[in-house]
């Protein structure tokens, strides 16, 4: 199979697989990275905005180079559900002075792309997720049942969200269909909810106006901050869908908080989170859920489920090989999807 030429256009295309060191080490003995667009024959995002937002460019791409492919590859459903008009088509079409040029958009809602076995996506994007869970794991797996309960008896916080404030009904929106629904501003209003000094919340438009991922290390910050600190944790989504899945809950667990999340019984965390060790928040308002944080009290029952999934979590990140396969598999697709794209 002969190599396509890419070329990763816009600001968002950092947020692609082709961007990533780690997945791009693989994708290097598939394609060739190109820095002019005019050679390319795939000119590729994460975001359809990019190419809304310097529509000369693609029209002069495309008059030069008629043959070449526009791919959004979007990693992230909030940008499809609440920017991205006929996000569930393959195919779609934006204008670029009076001409009309293909996109082609592959996504969580249009393709397998995403679709995991043992570890989501996201956690394969870095190494750091592995690297850090297990070590956090191995240690946290030896904790006994008086270890945990005096955790969460002693946090200075009885729960944390670090997240952006998102008020706007668009972090809302909902689509049956797909099963899939905005959990920003259920997130937002739910941590609205939580009044006082004992409660951890922070992000943009909280008490900041920078972006979290503006920091040198972000997730390092995140683990830091609420490494037994907090009781329970939001590990909320920003959008619920069955193939979503990033480091939020996990990170709950390596901070030894009780995780609250939205998982219905067909999200794929499920095939990693085996143990009722969590507080589901699944078809809750915030004040529905606000009153079953706020009333739950962890038994002896919850808290042995709580060590077994940390038990569990210390041997699934444990297996490097497991780790890189899934990554591996994930390549295989995207590669395949951009050799077969027509039109």
């Amino acid at each position: 199979m002969a190599k396509l030429t890419l070329y990763l256009f816009g600001k968002h295309s950092k947020r692609t697989p082709f961007a990533y060191q780690s997945y791009r080490s693989i994708f290097e003995k598939k394609f060739d990275y190109s820095t002019d667009p005019f050679k390319a024959d795939v000119i590729l995002t994460g975001f359809i905005k990019d190419f809304n937002d310097d529509k000369e460019l693609i029209h002069q791409i495309k008059s030069k180079n008629p043959s070449s492919k526009l791919v959004v590859i979007s990693e992230e459903p909030v940008w499809d559900t609440i920017w991205t008009p006929n996000f569930t088509r393959r195919i779609v079409e934006i204008t670029c002075f009076d001409k009309s040029y293909t996109v082609h958009q592959i996504n969580h809602y249009n393709s397998n792309v995403f679709e995991f076995s043992s570890y989501p996506y996201y956690l394969t994007t870095h190494n750091r997720f592995f690297t850090r869970y297990c070590s956090i794991f191995k240690t946290a797996s030896k904790y006994s049942e008086q270890d945990i309960l005096t955790v969460w008896n002693s946090a200075p916080y009885k729960i944390s969200f670090i997240a952006e404030k998102r008020l706007s009904d668009n972090y809302a929106k909902s689509y049956p269909e797909q099963n899939t629904w905005g959990l920003s501003k259920f997130r937002t209003d739910l941590a609205l909810n939580f009044t006082g000094q004992n409660n951890l919340v922070e992000g943009k438009g909280w008490h900041s106006k920078q972006p979290r991922q503006d920091l040198p290390d972000w997730h390092l910050d995140k683990l830091v901050k609420l490494n037994k600190a907090s009781t329970f944790i939001s590990a909320i989504e920003n959008t619920y869908y069955k193939t979503y899945v990033t480091e939020k809950l996990f990170d709950a667990y390596a901070c030894l908080g009780i995780p609250v999340y939205v998982g219905g019984v067909e999200h794929g965390i499920r095939k990693i989170i085996k143990h009722k060790s969590w507080i589901d928040l699944y078809g809750l308002n915030p004040k529905e859920a606000f009153d079953k944080i706020d009333s739950f009290v962890p038994n002896s029952e919850f808290v042995q489920a709580y060590i077994q999934e940390l038990q569990s979590l210390a041997t699934h990140f444990s297996d490097s090989f497991a780790y890189i396969s899934e990554r591996e598999q994930f390549s295989e697709r995207f590669s395949q999807l951009l050799h077969c794209l027509e039109g």
